[in-house]
């Protein structure tokens, strides 16, 4: 999922977008219920850890999209870390 208040582009990449990360991370929340309530779910992962850059990785892979549990600088998204650490401990 994808918040464009990130202040990228998010021109390109997969994933519905949101107007907020507090949009953003409740909609993580409930896709990792619905992976926690199916039985035959055996485990997840995030995609990525920092945000695309604004210009694109690279000419080829140009996506410039909030996809990261921490901006290109370094800064977490509160709330969408906050939606992982919950689930960790509560496992």
């Amino acid at each position: 999922f994808i918040g464009r208040d990130a202040g990228l582009p998010c021109r390109k990449g997969m994933g519905q977008r949101f107007a907020t990360q507090t949009e953003r991370a409740k909609a993580i929340r409930t896709m990792c219920r619905f992976f926690d309530a199916k039985p035959y779910v055996v485990g997840d992962d995030y995609f990525m850890w920092v945000d695309e850059p604004k210009l694109g990785i690279g000419k080829e892979f140009g996506e410039d999209s909030n996809y990261g549990l921490v901006s290109d600088c370094g800064v977490p998204w509160a709330e969408v870390v906050e939606v992982f650490r919950k689930r960790g401990n509560a496992r």
